[in-house]
Parts: C-alpha cells; structure tokens; sequence
C-alpha cells in the first residue's frame, strides 16, 4: 500500500479501484501481455484491459525506436533516386 499511495495526487485515496489499475499497470509494465492480463483480471474485452492499464510513454518511445531501427536496416543501401523511381516519381 506504501508503494501505491506515494504515487497518488494530494487528496487521492488509496480505493480498490486505485490497487486494480496499479496491479495491471505494474504487470503489463513487466512485459506481461496483454491477453494474458485480460485472462486474469476478467474483463470483458482485451480492449478494455488495454485502455485500463494506461499506455506508458517508454513504451512508445521503445517502440518508435525499434521502428525507427528496422526502418534503417531495410533501407540500407537504397538512396533517394531508388524511393522516387520506385515511388513512380522519377
């Protein structure tokens, strides 16, 4: 309850409600997946568990990144005259 309550704004109580959220986001914040979770806590869609356990912004950024990385890998040793010949703008 410590843990939970050191991270809530002035005035928030520690609820039930407060502990669920905390759980899912400290399980999908494990690397957790998400069908996984879902099957555990019960709820009536994968949707639902997504949008309860909140999307952390280190997620995003991990993922634009691995993005961003493949993205080079396969673009490697293609210049810009290829995109636009390619592209049919050349």
């Amino acid at each position: 309850m410590a843990l939970v309550a050191k991270h809530l704004k002035p005035g928030q109580r520690v609820t039930p409600q407060v502990l669920r959220r905390t759980h899912i986001t400290m399980l999908v914040a494990a690397g957790i997946d998400l069908i996984t979770i879902w099957s555990m806590v019960g709820h009536s869609s994968v949707a639902m568990t997504q949008r309860y356990s909140g999307v952390r912004m280190e997620s995003k950024h991990a993922a634009l990144d691995t993005l961003h990385d493949l993205a080079d890998d396969a673009l490697e040793g293609v210049d810009a005259a290829m995109i636009d010949r390619a592209m049919g703008l050349a």
